[in-house]
């Protein structure tokens, strides 16, 4: 039983690095039917990109759509079992929209992006760093407003450099301290604080992120993608898909 899931490990990744070298469908649909959920989201980033590149054919994308609609259940299935990598990438569907039958949803994307963001994931991470982009420029003043908050999940992880949360009135020397008592520094300084202690220490406009802000977030974003592509050139290709800043 250990060797056949060890030769499937092994068929799953030879499926998903030839499917990213070749731009191929079929790779990717053989590893879903061995049971793969990242392929899921590299099926329908495929998709995505394939998209782009010809949508000037009418024809060539009308060939497309119904795999397309079927890349997106999957992704959308795979979500729901709990992929990071399948919530990224609905995550960045839901950002641009999608072949005309996804419509873009601020609230649904930015929800989805920094779930899978903050699990590690490279297309949460690629989605949030468009969803950010979507957000500069220009305000219509007909359009609501979409708030970014230094309290929401993983956007926080970039708040500690700039913030400084209040530290105790009295700090004893660690030796004059039994080992037990000793504080675990918590890397998550906003984790037991309530929504009303946000807003006494933040300030309602000091916790909403300026388009600075959202830009220098967006940028390490898509820093960090190349980068790791760079060490890492069989990763999946959501490097071809960054936004330009």
């Amino acid at each position: 039983m250990i060797a056949a899931k060890l030769r499937k490990k092994k068929l799953l990744s030879r499926l998903l690095q030839s499917g990213r070298a070749n731009d191929s469908r079929v790779c990717f649909e053989q590893a879903i039917a061995l049971g793969s959920f990242p392929a899921r989201a590299e099926l329908a980033l495929l998709g995505f990109n394939q998209n782009l590149a010809f949508a000037s054919f009418w024809l060539f994308n009308q060939t497309l759509a119904y795999a397309d609609k079927k890349a997106f259940e999957l992704v959308k299935e795979g979500h729901e079992f709990g992929c990071s990598d399948c919530s990224g990438m609905l995550a960045h569907i839901y950002v641009n929209g999608f072949r005309g039958f996804v419509v873009p949803s601020d609230e649904t994307a930015y929800r989805l992006a920094c779930a899978s963001a903050d699990a590690g994931s490279w297309f949460g991470k690629m989605a949030l760093a468009h969803f950010l982009k979507g957000l500069l420029g220009p305000i219509d003043p007909d359009e609501e407003t979409f708030d970014v908050l230094w309290s929401d999940p993983f956007i926080r992880n970039f708040a500690s450099p700039i913030i400084d949360v209040p530290a105790a009135d009295v700090v004893l020397p660690v030796e004059d301290v039994p080992a037990e008592d000793v504080p675990v520094e918590d890397e998550d300084p906003f984790k037991d604080w309530s929504e009303s202690d946000l807003e006494d220490w933040f300030g309602v406009d000091k916790n909403i992120l300026v388009e600075s802000e959202k830009r220098r977030i967006a940028k390490l974003l898509i820093a960090e993608i190349q980068q790791e592509h760079a060490c890492n050139p069989n990763s999946p290709k959501v490097w071809l898909n960054l936004p330009a800043l």
